[in-house]
């Protein structure tokens, strides 16, 4: 089966409405990162809002707005979770957890 072509403009403008569909930000956890950063410099490109939860700022100017999370207890955070478009998770190992007990370094 062939499908038709598109030219690249229709196919740029396609693709930018199908991203835009959805009004609330996307929430990246863990979004101080390198991925994170990466994601949300990409998806704010885009024309998403971005809202990063983390432990810490990220050392780079990202766009978006940080939210304190310490990725164990419930609290303010999770307002931003209602009328989101989407969530990603990146969040590494927590500190003081499994993997300290197991790898004490």
């Amino acid at each position: 089966m062939q499908f038709p072509s598109i030219h690249k403009t229709e196919h740029s403008k396609f693709r930018k409405a199908l991203l835009m569909a959805t009004s609330g930000p996307i929430v990246i956890a863990g979004g101080s990162g390198f991925l994170g950063s990466s994601l949300a410099r990409f998806l704010s490109n885009v024309g998403y809002s971005i809202v990063l939860l983390s432990r810490r700022k990220p050392s780079k100017s990202v766009p978006g707005q940080f939210v304190q999370w310490d990725g164990r207890s419930i609290g303010g955070w999770c307002r931003f979770l209602n009328g989101a478009s989407g969530l990603v998770n990146l969040v590494g190992l927590l500190r003081n957890g499994w993997y300290e007990w197991v790898h004490p370094c």
